[in-house]
């Protein structure tokens, strides 16, 4: 597992449209730079920090070693249709990214492995390194550790009652609208949440197609809707147990049609046969259906 990158910051509101249009205008991009630091108005470990964000959101890499850091399709997509992140819709795309993507950081790990519902900061952080131990890896630093757990508490968790800040300290990171995790500041105990949120038939069709193998062949694919494997795997990500996952999927297969998310029976088995298109594929068909 990674740990670090972050330089301790959790996602701050305007950075990764900061570092979009930084991706976007620069040729030769470094984000330990003064010209990236001074472009964006942050420090240089803030300006390090947007740069692990992009990575880790799926919005910026640099497709080998020798090559330019770069905008991905995902990205692009952002850029064209949510250059300032309105609404909810591009930060579901960013959640997925985070937790379904191929980085292997604390983020996958709490929505896909770690199943307790109220829990707090030390026994989450005691979860994680017998965790690792069970799987033979390198326990980090108590001080890693500690900051990794940190910055995936403060990027999800809505305080409350909500805690007394100072004005400028207190930006909220935008994933913490997703409504998926609360902390009651009372008595320092994190729960989770089902969102509340309508999610878009287009992101529940892109979190069941980053629910399979990266490698898999064909434009379509078949999900058993059997309440275990990728359905639970989606489930999670969202906060909720997999009967009400299967309700979702099917409400969204009613809005996206059959050429791109269908129902199929066969011997008793229920399954969705999905059209592979990408998150940024998926992205554009939500806005194209706004349109329609």
């Amino acid at each position: 597992m990674k740990f670090g990158g972050h330089e301790t910051f959790f996602l701050r509101p305007g950075w990764l449209t900061k570092g979009l249009f930084l991706v976007d205008q620069t040729n030769d991009l470094s984000w330990n730079s003064i010209h990236s630091s001074d472009h964006m108005g942050v420090g240089r470990n803030m300006a390090k920090s947007i740069g692990w964000w992009m990575n880790r959101a799926g919005l910026a890499r640099r497709p080998a070693r020798t090559c330019p850091i770069e905008l991905t399709s995902l990205g692009q997509g952002i850029l064209n249709q949510y250059p300032y992140f309105s609404g909810s819709t591009p930060w579901w795309f960013i959640h997925l990214e985070l937790t379904l993507g191929k980085e292997n950081t604390v983020f996958p790990w709490f929505f896909q492995n770690y199943r307790e519902k109220r829990f707090t900061r030390e026994s989450l952080e005691g979860a994680l390194v017998s965790y690792l131990e069970t799987r033979g890896e390198k326990i980090p630093t108590a001080k890693s550790l500690y900051r990794d757990i940190a910055v995936l508490l403060q990027s999800y968790a809505r305080p409350i009652p909500a805690l007394e800040t100072d004005p400028e300290d207190n930006l909220d990171c935008p994933l913490r609208s997703l409504g998926l995790l609360v902390h009651r500041t009372d008595v320092g105990v994190f729960e989770r949440r089902a969102t509340k949120a309508l999610i878009p038939a287009s992101v529940i069709a892109a979190a069941l197609e980053l629910s399979q193998p990266a490698d898999g062949l064909g434009d379509m694919e078949t999900i058993p809707l059997d309440f275990s494997g990728p359905i639970r795997k989606v489930s999670a990500v969202f906060g909720m147990d997999s009967e009400n996952m299967v309700e979702h999927i099917i409400r969204a297969v009613e809005e996206l049609g059959l050429g791109e998310l269908s129902l199929n029976q066969l011997s008793g088995q229920r399954s969705v046969i999905l059209r592979k298109r990408g998150l940024a594929g998926w992205l554009n068909s939500h806005v194209a259906s706004l349109k329609d």
